[in-house]
């Protein structure tokens, strides 16, 4: 969604097209939606992971991996009647299987168009088009981030190719969530977190002086009225990807959401109130039976005031570098598809889905590649956190051990080369991360868990526990069918 004067834009991708729809000041649906209510379309120039941010001369300046490549990015525009314009290659390239790239507008018109590592960037003028392009210096605060990333210590400024020291932004502790961005007024400002000692704190930054102060360029543009054919129907939700042309599946493993709030619950609990507390029981009773002294002292994970003691509504939610909820049922898992209009995947559809439009064993191919997808780890969390890896299974710290440096259990679709190809498109973590329940008999969950000693790769599959079993390595992933 991108912002504008007197309106907005809401894209989204589904079924290879890009769906163009205006969003007017009281939230309702208007220009260049059509006049039956549909968003304009046409097919999209980038896969899912695009970004997108406001345009000064009105519309909006998109930029995302290409259709036609695993690695080049391409940029356009989108103008304030939702047509596209020409699609342009940049010189930015992002390793492949990577979806998503960092878009931060300028002020004074274009944008600032990087990889999610920050190693790269490339300056855009007002019609997507490349004007400059610059490796990203390196050096990074130094902090370990629950949520977004570490500060840069050098951020590009509104000229190309040229690059300023931002102290605040380095310092130690310091966690940027989304992206800096220049002001009109020549200040840099940003969202975070600092670590304060062992609490984390959120703050909005911003250090005036760094740019210069500009006039805000263009406006919202004209708006020509068009005879557009209707779209058809979208086959696919933009948060599942189709695969046959017959079913969908979610591209990520799911996050659970209340439904009411749309707040995101704790991935290290259980989501319902009886099974948490049992949790937490077994854990305060078994701590001190477990594991070493330094291990004893390992904290739990957060868990929110307003979750624990109360029946919540869970909605099934797939959620791009997002910690995916383990310590579900097959009961919990299957409402919450339910709750979003899905459903649990069958297991005959989850190993389609997994091979990929190529039909191989492995969502990356033929053989298996140690490393290529989260499994078969070289730890497992029970046997540093408890020294014994068949014991503990409901402990809430377990989604948090580290193997070295590198945490076990990771964040949706950042082991990129475990990815099931169909079409333009791709579901990650298939294999690995969580095992996810299927629709299976009397209960079973597949793909195995960062753990767990298999290359059986898509065909990994455990048939021996019911619905209502749960461990911290279970999740979800939520199908339906296709619209015809």
């Amino acid at each position: 969604m991108v912002g504008g004067k007197a309106k907005g834009l809401l894209m989204e991708l589904s079924g290879g097209r890009l769906h163009v729809a205006g969003l007017l000041e009281d939230g309702k649906v208007g220009a260049p939606a059509l006049s039956n209510g549909r968003a304009r379309s046409a097919a999209s120039p980038v896969r899912p992971g695009f970004s997108a941010v406001e345009r000064a001369a009105g519309g909006a300046i998109v930029a995302g991996v290409g259709v036609g490549s695993d690695e080049e990015v391409v940029a356009f525009v989108v103008d304030g009647a939702g047509r596209l314009g020409p699609v342009a290659k940049t010189s930015l390239k992002v390793r492949a299987g990577e979806l998503g790239v960092r878009l931060s507008g300028l002020p004074g018109g274009g944008a600032l168009l990087s990889d999610e590592g920050r190693r790269y960037v490339v300056w855009l003028d007002e019609e997507g088009r490349e004007v400059g392009a610059a490796a990203w210096p390196e050096g990074v605060a130094e902090a370990v981030c629950q949520d977004g990333s570490a500060g840069p210590r050098f951020y590009p400024t509104t000229a190309p190719g040229s690059f300023v020291e931002v102290n605040a932004l380095g310092a130690p502790g310091t966690c940027v969530v989304g992206e800096p961005g220049w002001a009109a007024d020549g200040s840099l400002r940003w969202f975070g977190t600092r670590a304060e000692g062992r609490d984390v704190v959120p703050e909005a930054g911003v250090v005036r002086g760094l740019g210069t102060a500009v006039e805000r360029a263009g406006g919202e543009g004209t708006e020509e009225v068009e005879e557009v054919k209707a779209t058809a129907p979208r086959p696919c939700p933009p948060e599942m990807v189709l695969v046959q042309g017959k079913l969908c599946v979610d591209r990520f493993e799911a996050t659970m959401v209340d439904a009411a709030s749309g707040e995101a619950l704790s991935p290290d609990f259980p989501v319902t109130p009886n099974l948490m507390e049992i949790t937490l029981g077994d854990w305060s009773t078994g701590r001190s039976r477990m594991g070493g002294v330094h291990a004893r002292a390992m904290p739990l994970p957060f868990l929110p005031g307003w979750q624990r003691g109360q029946k919540l509504d869970v909605v099934a939610v797939p959620r791009r570098l997002a910690r995916p909820n383990g310590y579900l049922t097959g009961l919990v898992a299957e409402s919450a598809c339910a709750a979003a209009g899905k459903r649990l995947c069958t297991l005959p559809e989850f190993v389609l889905a997994c091979r990929g439009q190529d039909d191989t064993p492995f969502p990356y191919g033929d053989t298996y590649v140690e490393g290529a997808c989260n499994v078969f780890r070289e730890a497992h969390p029970a046997a540093i956190l408890h020294d014994n890896a068949s014991i503990g299974h409901l402990d809430p710290r377990l989604n948090h051990v580290r193997a070295g440096e590198a945490p076990l259990f990771r964040r949706t679709g950042a082991t990129p080369a475990c990815r099931s190809r169909w079409g333009n498109d791709a579901i990650y973590d298939m294999v690995g991360n969580l095992d996810e329940w299927v629709d299976e008999g009397n209960g079973a969950f597949a793909g195995g868990f960062y753990a767990r000693s298999t290359r059986s790769g898509c065909d990994a599959v455990v048939t021996a526990h019911p619905r209502s079993y749960l461990d911290y390595s279970t999740g979800a992933r939520c199908c339906k069918d296709a619209e015809p």
